[in-house]
């Protein structure tokens, strides 16, 4: 009887690690999968990352151009107020020329007045791209916790 209850015990036991054994192989390929995953997301947001740096280095060359632009178009404005307060002295038949002054200035006025809105539309965009990448890398780390 004692050798029967001997044999039925080593079965029993050889049952669990044959069990213990497959759960283990199913628990690593699972850990394999979610390291490739996990390799997956994180190359998602290393591309996300590099395209907002893109974003940012295109913002700051424009800010920069705009900033040139700017000075220059306000030193043109001085330029032509200067101009025209001279003319206003001169001779009647210079009337005309104050008028072509006057256009140009307000020209350059809606010009600067334009790229103001796209520099500022651009910074939203560039915001929304941000907020946008914060948002997956908080979902990516509530998933990375919740599989822990």
């Amino acid at each position: 009887s004692s050798g029967i209850n001997a044999e039925y015990g080593q079965e029993k036991l050889i049952k669990e690690g044959k069990l213990r054994r497959r759960d283990l192989e199913d628990a690593e390929t699972e850990n394999e999968n979610l390291k490739n995953k996990l390799k997956k997301e994180k190359s998602e947001l290393e591309d996300l990352i590099d395209k907002l740096k893109k974003a940012v280095k295109k913002l700051n060359q424009l800010a920069e151009e705009e900033s040139e632009q700017l000075e220059q178009f306000t030193a043109e404005k001085l330029t032509l107020e200067a101009e025209l307060a001279n003319t206003k002295l001169e001779e009647e038949d210079k009337v005309e020329e104050l008028g072509r002054v006057t256009v140009e200035t307000e020209e350059q006025e809606e010009r600067i007045r334009l790229m103001e809105e796209e520099h500022e539309m651009l910074k939203l965009e560039l915001e929304a791209e941000q907020l946008a990448a914060v948002k997956r890398q908080k979902q990516w780390e509530a998933e990375t916790r919740k599989k822990k």
